[in-house]
């Protein structure tokens, strides 16, 4: 699972069948562009865009997969966090920006990851397996508690805009995968 967008990938299309679902089966699009082309497109759909990685210190295992002795630290699995920001995008007829459909929109994404905490291989909506590619691990989305003056912050380089109708989400703990040991490496006793 080195591949960071199959993490994405498995959210998108998480999203994508629950919030159809709750639409009763309308056809939602979720797109993994930055957040200000999603906006530029001009038309209506939710946008999922991994925007920082951070090593998760609590997390996962971070022992040496090798028996014995001092081994070098590309035996041992990486524990990453992946940050998100979720935005909601609805345009009218000519090009008018819909704030109820973004908030529509943004509250059956809040309500699918807040109902899918837990994402594992047995996870399977309308007959498809969300993550097929994540094996015996679990990850965890987490709504993370951004203030306000933290969302202006975060958008704060678009002077011209203001800051977007956005929510924040933590996916942990991923492991991508070790090296599998070939030499060990270790002290020579005197």
């Amino acid at each position: 699972m080195a591949n960071l967008s199959n993490v994405t990938d498995a959210l998108v299309k998480l999203l994508e069948l629950n919030v159809s679902r709750l639409l009763g089966g309308a056809a939602v699009t979720v797109s993994r562009i930055p957040p200000e082309k999603a906006e530029e497109a001009g038309d209506t759909r939710l946008n999922l865009y991994l925007y920082h990685v951070a090593n998760d210190v609590d997390g996962g295992n971070d022992i040496p997969i090798s028996p014995g002795g001092a081994f070098p630290i590309a035996t041992r699995p990486l524990a990453l966090k992946l940050f998100y920001v979720l935005t909601a995008h609805a345009v009218l007829e000519n090009n008018v920006e819909d704030s109820a459909g973004q908030q529509s929109l943004m509250g059956w994404a809040m309500k699918t990851f807040h109902d899918f905490p837990v994402i594992d291989s047995g996870l399977t909506l309308s007959g498809t397996q969300i993550f097929p590619t994540i094996g015996k691990r679990v990850v965890e989305v987490i709504l993370r508690p951004i203030t306000p003056e933290e969302a202006i912050s975060f958008w704060s380089t678009d002077q011209v805009r203001t800051a977007r109708l956005s929510a924040y989400y933590e996916v942990r703990t991923l492991l991508l995968p070790p090296e599998a040991p070939t030499d060990q490496i270790g002290r020579a006793h005197v």
